[in-house]
Order: structure tokens, then C-alpha cells, then sequence
């Protein structure tokens, strides 16, 4: 279960919009898109009334992917940022390292798909896009054991992109964040093969 606190995708694409409101709000926006017939061409031949039960059930299904943490889509992006895995590399041999991120770019995907049946037979897939990017200001990254440890200091904007293949992106929002409120590095983030545990 998502922590009722955490900054999700939810937050920034459907600010205001609770938990239990978000399918609904993810509905509205496809139905008027034609999202869900457009990617998939053999609901084409399916009555209205069908199609719009097809476009609530996708919309929950989104909806349930919408309440990824940012912290966790955020945690990916960086282990892919060779700066701080060299960092990390380096941090192995017991030295603690500080990493300034000023204006950097850390982007993080997914790329999740509803299947979709009707009367138990698979009609189609939507395939969908999840992007967020996190443009850091002023923020230093700490490494140690191999494992981003901390982040001090500075702003986060975050820029989530929702899509659907092939109409393509359906919703977008930037907010900006403090960098503690959006990462608050609960654990290590292991960014080598071999990073360990950070010591007691």
C-alpha cells in the first residue's frame, strides 16, 4: 500500500484529485482523447455502451499506476547517472563521497500495457508511457559503501509525462519540490553490483 504521504505520479498529473477520484478523472480524459479506440483497433467494432466499459476499466488500471512513488521512480533514475556510479566505485574503498547534482537531469520510464478481453477472449493491448523528470538545483548527493545515502540541500522540478501508444501523451505536469520532501532516502540506493549495506 502507498503511504498516504508519499509524492506519487497522481500528485503532480491530477493535483486535488484524491485516491479514490483519480479513475474517474483518468476516464474523462480518455474518453474525450478516444484513447483506448484509437490504440486499439478491434474495439472499433464493439458497441458504445461496451467501449465505455472498456475505458472505465483501463482508466482504473492506470489509475492503480499512478500511485507509483516519485521517490521510487527517482531511485531507478539514479542508478543509471555514471557520475554517481563512479562515485559509488569509489566509495568502496571506505572514502564517503559528495557529489554536487546543480542542474542536472535525472529521467526515469516505464513502460506498463492493460491487456484487454471481452467474453474471456484478449481483443488487444494499450501500451502506455510513464516518464518523470528530475531537474536537481543545488543538490548534493552523498555515497558511501557503494550506495547513495543521502541527498542534502536544494529543489527538485518534476516533470511527469503519462502516454498512450500510439496517440501519445495524455497528460503532463511540472511541480517543484525540496529535494527531502520528494527523496527521503529511507534506505541506501545501491548504485554498484557490489555496494553493501550502510554500516549501523
Amino acid at each position: 500500500m502507498t503511504d498516504p504521504n508519499a509524492i506519487t505520479a497522481r500528485t503532480v498529473l491530477l493535483p486535488g484529485v484524491p485516491p479514490d477520484r483519480s479513475a474517474a478523472a483518468v476516464a474523462d480524459v480518455l474518453g474525450r482523447l478516444g484513447a483506448v479506440r484509437a490504440a486499439v483497433r478491434a474495439l472499433n467494432a464493439i458497441t458504445p455502451d461496451v467501449l465505455t466499459a472498456v475505458d472505465v476499466e483501463v482508466a482504473a488500471a492506470i489509475a492503480d499506476l499512478l500511485e507509483v512513488g516519485l521517490d521510487d521512480l527517482f531511485a531507478q533514475g539514479w542508478q543509471r547517472y555514471r557520475r554517481l556510479r563512479d562515485a559509488a566505485t569509489t566509495s568502496l574503498t571506505g572514502t564517503k563521497q559528495f557529489v554536487p547534482l546543480d542542474s542536472t537531469r535525472i529521467t526515469a520510464n516505464q513502460h506498463p500495457s492493460v491487456e484487454l478481453s471481452l467474453d474471456g477472449v484478449l481483443v488487444g493491448r494499450v501500451d502506455l508511457d510513464l516518464t518523470a523528470e528530475y531537474d536537481l538545483h543545488g543538490v548534493v548527493a552523498v555515497v558511501e559503501s557503494g550506495a547513495l545515502t543521502a541527498l542534502r540541500f536544494g529543489e527538485c522540478d518534476v516533470t511527469v509525462t503519462f502516454a498512450v501508444r500510439p496517440v501519445g501523451t495524455v497528460l503532463q505536469r511540472r511541480r517543484t519540490f525540496s529535494v527531502g520532501a520528494l527523496a527521503p532516502m529511507r534506505e541506501p540506493v545501491p548504485l554498484v553490483g557490489s555496494a553493501r549495506a550502510r554500516p549501523a
